[in-house]
């Protein structure tokens, strides 16, 4: 657990607390990368991102307004979004998309998070990312529509269309 001491250590420039910050969240920050399919290559360079911007501003964490699990996912969003901003996301319709699901593996009734996770990687990425935003990490149309410049409507369309395009993957998974 990452405990006031250990900021405060961390805040101190200590190499000792800032290795447990590090470790702690190694984890937890590689799984919000692989939820937004960061390409393997592209997490370390990510990460390391992400690492030098907590400790940079590691000052302006207040535990009194929540969890610092939390400010350092916020942390971690907002550079994954910027990152996928840099590369050109991608904002598709749905009648663009192949109706094969050919290129998804195949699996018992029974799915594996690692199952879901791939399946979550194949959509577009505006759904993957409005889905993620949205189902995975709890935030509103309004606040998502913030983050990604486009309208709550937008939001809302996309998250819609990202479930209708997993469900049918599903159910098509079945037959």
């Amino acid at each position: 657990m990452i405990t006031n001491n250990i900021i405060k250590a961390c805040l101190e420039g200590k190499p000792s607390a800032q290795k447990v910050l590090y470790a702690h969240f190694l984890g937890y920050l590689y799984g919000i990368c692989r939820r937004f399919s960061i390409k393997e290559q592209e997490i370390k360079d990510l990460m390391q991102e992400i690492y030098i911007e907590i400790f940079s501003s590691l000052s302006k964490f207040d535990p009194d307004k929540g969890d610092i699990k939390y400010w350092i996912k916020s942390i971690a969003i907002h550079k994954i979004l910027n990152y996928q901003r840099k590369k050109g996301l991608e904002w598709v319709d749905r009648a663009s998309l192949p109706e094969s699901t050919s290129y998804l593996p195949s699996v018992n009734e029974k799915y594996d998070a690692e199952y879901l996770l791939q399946l979550i990687s194949f959509l577009p990425d505006g759904y993957r990312t409005v889905f993620n935003l949205s189902v995975v990490d709890g935030y509103s149309h309004k606040e998502i529509g913030q983050l990604l410049n486009i309208s709550e409507s937008s939001s809302r369309s996309q998250l819609s269309r990202a479930k209708k395009l997993l469900q049918e993957k599903l159910l098509s998974m079945k037959t």
